[in-house]
């Protein structure tokens, strides 16, 4: 178990290392700030100063000194599983439980692509984006950039799913929409016909009737 332990928060460290450097190739300015990533955790600080045999070792001793209390407690209380993710807004120099609702969102997709991208240059695959909601909470200029932005990952070779609601965004940014109705698919096609004011569904000519003045 702390030969594990070890190795899991070995790996994490890693992983926040290269990730912290991806974000750091986001551009300055944009919809996505760049985020200061770490870890809160006894095993990855002792990991990036001390042979990890020796960690392995202490962890060993610690474990077995807290049989009792983790018994008591059913469930251990010290290893990776406590460790936890540390993220500022870098711009702003603050933490982002601080940040707006908005900016946490914004933190996140940026942290989101630059895993992906991550990912694809690792495994020589092109990942798949899974995207929910991408412009929600975010402020209306930044949905422009937004924009952009998943047109260039596009262009770049990149596959994204992304639920939204926003028909102008969906216009815009997909080569295909599919439309969803009472738990299933109501319509597909490319969006020029998905959203033409005489689509053959009804459900969704309703749907398009009540956002066609404000979207379009």
């Amino acid at each position: 178990m702390a030969e594990t332990g070890v190795a899991i928060a070995a790996a994490r460290a890693e992983m926040v290392r290269l990730l912290a450097a991806m974000i750091d190739r986001l551009p300055d300015s944009g919809p996505f700030p760049q985020a200061d990533i770490g870890l809160s955790g006894d095993l990855e600080a002792e990991i990036a100063t001390t042979p990890a045999v020796d960690v392995e070792e202490r962890f060993r001793r610690t474990l077995a000194g807290g049989r009792d209390r983790d018994r008591a407690a059913g469930r251990t209380l010290e290893g990776p599983h406590r460790s936890d993710l540390v993220v500022r807004h870098r711009p702003k120099a603050m933490p982002a439980a601080l940040c707006s609702t908005g900016e946490q969102k914004a933190l996140l997709v940026g942290i989101v692509l630059s895993h992906a991208r991550l990912t694809g240059e690792m495994s020589g695959l092109t990942p798949i984006l899974l995207l929910d909601e991408i412009t929600s909470a975010l402020d209306p200029e930044l949905v422009g950039e937004v924009l952009e932005v998943v047109r260039s990952l596009a262009e770049d070779g990149m596959t994204m799913v992304m639920v939204t609601h926003e028909m102008a965004f969906a216009r815009d940014a997909s080569s295909r929409i599919v439309f969803m109705a009472d738990g299933g698919v109501g319509a597909v096609g490319p969006p020029k016909e998905i959203l033409a004011a005489d689509a053959e569904n009804e459900r969704l000519r309703n749907f398009l009737a009540r956002f066609r003045a404000s979207h379009f």
